[in-house]
C-alpha cells in the first residue's frame, strides 16, 4: 500500500510539474502549478520540501 501511494504522488506530482514548466511559456499560472507540484511531491520527496522551504523564504524576504 505505501508503495502505491507513493507512485501515484510521484505520478501526479510529475505531471503537475511538466503542466507547469509548459504554463511558464504557455499562457496559465505557471508558477502557481508548480508550487502546487513541489507541494504535492513534497508529501514523499526530501528534495521538493526543501525546494518549498526555500521559496518560502524567497517569498517572506520580499514581502518584508
Amino acid at each position: 500500500m505505501r508503495n502505491l501511494r507513493k507512485i501515484l504522488v510521484t505520478t501526479l506530482g510529475l505531471i503537475l510539474l511538466l503542466v507547469g514548466l509548459v504554463m511558464l511559456v504557455l499562457p496559465g499560472p505557471g508558477v502557481l502549478i508548480l508550487i502546487l507540484a513541489l507541494s504535492v511531491l513534497g508529501a514523499e520527496y526530501a528534495w521538493a520540501r526543501s525546494r518549498m522551504r526555500w521559496l518560502k523564504s524567497k517569498f517572506s524576504r520580499g514581502r518584508s
